[in-house]
């Protein structure tokens, strides 16, 4: 006779004839049932489907007689439709009837069973973080050396376009190779956002307007058997955000949900403003508490299976055929999410689609959308000194030559040291300093702070293939009066140097 009272879910089960003999009243609580019900099903059907099979193969091994652990965890159904996990403590008899029959003991351990697996999710999503972090540090540094070879074509391929008498063939080349090295320039900025180190202009941006303007694009871009639509609730969608960061995470993912629905289906934007409590769980371990915007895209695409799903924002993985993809649209998202202080999680189903999920910092009030600057002129020189410190051979003669074609005057150095040889080579010719921030030897910053000790008010423009925003004040107190990024535009370069000439 079992005790009914036990604080612990037991009962007794036939084995051989796949029946319960009785039920304790805390199994009943446990489950829901009644103890008629509970007592009419078979054993299987208490467990969920993939439970079922070891429930099998353990049993047929009990009725031949061989030792089995006394020991294991199942999932069970209950009546409300919930799963728990429980730990099975059994105690077997085989009696003279040929029956074999156990005593089953019953924890719920569904509780242990969740903390453990968040524990998992989160080991997981730290390794995987750790992973990606030392991915795009070698990310940014192969960006950096792309970024001397595009500075180099870019500037000549520019100045030979401006070139007097050159014939409209020679013209249309070079209009080509421009491009072609911008196009090049786009690739590095995906290399970029994945490491992190893009340059970023954030500033209040409501995406309610911006996904508005996305989807209509995307319905006029998509092909016809793709239906595009946008779910948005009434409310304030402020970020602090880069406009054109946003726009290419919204269409990179567009595309990579694309290419999964080759026969056509539905992309669904969703768009919501959540707030996080201190004490409730929240939608990723590492989300802090407070207002949150919500992002979903979702496709009813092919999936993504399980044994891809964990490399999906390594650089250059990619499950598309050859010339299909670069492997670098969806590391480019997770670089742009993490640039905005935001999270990312994707959750993918074999045959019926994938939806990710972006959270990004919400802000308390809706602020306009950025102004289109407009295009800058191309100022010229009155024959003003530049010096051009440089390590790169090819990049500091395409910086000398542009800046001669302007009307400057140009001496060159391949590093600090010789930057300052050059200015005591120089007394008082030198009108700005433009120098690389990475060089061997003395890089750029720390030239700028030894100009600053020899008491030289020269002005100093600083290049980069990285951002220095996290440094910007120091270096604005030290001199530094402008910043570029590589690789370099004409336009751009020659409107830096007259307005920091002018300061």
């Amino acid at each position: 006779m079992l005790v009914q009272h036990a604080p612990a879910g037991i009962y007794e089960v036939d084995l051989t004839h796949g029946r319960f003999l009785s039920v304790n009243d805390v199994m009943c609580e446990y489950t829901g049932y009644t103890r008629e019900e509970f007592m009419s099903p078979s054993p299987l059907s208490l467990l969920v489907e993939e439970d079922q099979l070891r429930f099998l193969e353990r049993r047929a091994k009990l009725v031949a007689g061989e030792a089995v652990p006394e020991t294991v965890e199942y999932q069970i159904r209950v009546k409300d439709g919930r799963t728990l996990w429980v730990l099975l403590n059994a105690s077997y008899t085989h009696r003279p009837d040929g029956v074999t029959a156990a005593t089953v003991v019953i924890h719920d351990i569904t509780e242990r069973k969740r903390m453990e697996q968040e524990r998992e999710r989160l080991l997981a999503r730290i390794q995987q973080q750790e992973r990606l972090a030392a991915v795009g540090q070698l990310a940014a540094g192969i960006a950096h050396n792309f970024n001397n070879v595009m500075a180099t074509i870019v500037l000549y391929a520019q100045m030979a376009a401006r070139t007097e008498g050159l014939s409209e063939k020679m013209r249309e080349r070079m209009l080509i190779i421009n491009q072609q090295a911008q196009h090049t320039t786009r690739l590095i900025r995906q290399i970029l956002d994945f490491s992190r180190r893009a340059v970023l202009e954030r500033r209040p941006l409501d995406l309610k307007l911006l996904l508005q303007e996305q989807v209509k694009l995307l319905q006029r871009t998509l092909p016809e058997t793709i239906s595009v639509t946008l779910t948005c609730g009434p409310g304030e969608y402020a970020v602090h955000a880069d406009l054109t960061s946003m726009q290419q995470m919204i269409m990179n993912l567009a595309v990579n949900a694309r290419d999964a629905m080759p026969q056509g289906g539905r992309l669904d934007v969703h768009l919501a403003r959540i707030r996080v409590a201190p004490h409730e769980t929240r939608p990723l371990p590492d989300m802090a508490p407070g207002d949150w915007v919500q992002i979903g895209v979702t496709d009813t695409g092919a999936g993504i299976s399980p044994e891809n799903l964990s490399h999906l924002f390594e650089p250059f993985f990619t499950t598309k055929g050859p010339g299909q993809g670069s492997g670098l649209g969806l590391p480019q998202v997770y670089g742009i999410v993490g640039q905005h202080e935001g999270y990312i999680d994707v959750v993918s189903q074999v045959g019926e689609g994938t939806t990710f999920t972006i959270y990004l910092p919400a802000l308390p009030v809706r602020s306009p959308q950025p102004q289109p600057r407009p295009m800058p002129d191309l100022p010229s020189g009155k024959g003003e000194m530049i010096l051009v410190v440089e390590d790169d051979p090819a990049a500091r003669h395409a910086l000398s030559e542009s800046l001669a074609a302007l009307g400057y005057r140009v001496t060159e150095a391949i590093n600090g040291q010789q930057a300052l040889h050059a200015l005591e080579r120089h007394p008082g010719e030198v009108a700005l300093i433009l120098s690389d921030v990475v060089m061997p030897g003395m890089g750029g910053v720390a030239l700028l702070h030894a100009v600053r000790e020899r008491a030289l008010a020269i002005p100093v423009v600083l290049l980069t293939g990285h951002p220095l925003e996290h440094e910007l004040k120091d270096l604005r107190d030290q001199g530094m009066v402008e910043w570029l990024m590589k690789p370099i535009d004409l336009e751009q370069l020659a409107e830096v140097i007259a307005r920091a000439l002018q300061t």
